[in-house]
């Protein structure tokens, strides 16, 4: 069964390759919230996790309460943000005020490694891949929406 999930992980992974990597809101040029790139983000180190993100038009950085490193665009109907915390958590959070919703493409890649529905209407997913399991909840109200991305390493038996 161990064999099964990680060789449907791999899978998984080679089939996203034609993922879309960037998107333009407003003008501005943004990370698209893909698995692919919250997997690969998890992986980075803090330097190129912030070399990555220059790449992209955001107004603003800087680091946060909690000691996490963010960056932010402010948009028209709303905003955008990533947030790398010290555990390598990612969090991308997109607030919107025009029923514009952009995790859509997201919602679609993960929706067969369902996992749970928490209280508050956050969705669990989850994929296992080679000695570590990808956590990725997802909230989605009527004017925000969150993914939340945590890597965890396969305790061996």
């Amino acid at each position: 069964m161990k064999k099964l999930l990680i060789l449907s992980g791999l899978l998984f992974l080679s089939t996203l390759s034609f993922s879309q990597e960037s998107f333009v809101i407003e003008g501005n040029n943004l990370p698209y919230p893909t698995v692919k790139n919250l997997i690969k983000w998890t992986n980075y180190s803090l330097s190129e996790w912030k070399n990555e993100m220059k790449q992209f038009d955001f107004s603003k950085n800087g680091i946060g309460k909690e000691g996490q490193s963010y960056y932010t665009s402010s948009l028209k109907n709303g905003s955008f943000a990533i947030e790398r915390y010290p555990s390598k958590r990612i969090q991308i959070i997109h607030t919107y005020y025009d029923d514009k919703s952009f995790f859509d493409k997201f919602i679609d890649e993960v929706e067969n490694y369902y996992v749970k529905s928490h209280d508050g209407g956050l969705v669990e997913y989850g994929i296992q891949i080679k000695d570590f399991n990808y956590r990725f909840v997802v909230m989605r109200t009527g004017s925000m929406e969150i993914i939340d991305t945590q890597k965890f390493k396969i305790k061996s038996p």
